[in-house]
């Protein structure tokens, strides 16, 4: 019987009106963070000939080469490739081992 008794764990009574305020307050920061999420938006980050042929370890003769098969852009005197055309590229040029 004395070891039931220490086996026991301690609990803690919460008046109901408390209960329902602390599950509004939850239901209220779960929505707030939902909506947080929603407006976060992924920024496509804009990379130049020379980052990218770093990212996709080629060289830069080569990316300058295939700057069009990859998708880039010019802006001003100097092309930028955007960080999804790159995923891109990649994802349509992966090969598997079957």
């Amino acid at each position: 019987m004395k070891n039931e008794i220490n086996k026991m764990q301690p609990i803690t009574i919460i008046a109901t009106e408390d209960w329902l305020a602390l599950q509004q307050e939850l239901a209220e920061m779960k929505q707030m963070i939902q909506t947080l999420l929603q407006g976060a938006e992924k920024k496509d980050i804009v990379h130049s000939l020379k980052q990218a042929a770093e990212i996709m370890n080629l060289s830069y003769t080569w990316i300058f080469s295939n700057k069009h098969k990859i998708g880039c852009s010019r802006v001003g005197k100097g092309w930028v490739i955007r960080q999804s055309s790159i995923e891109n590229y990649i994802n349509q040029s992966y090969h598997k081992d079957k």
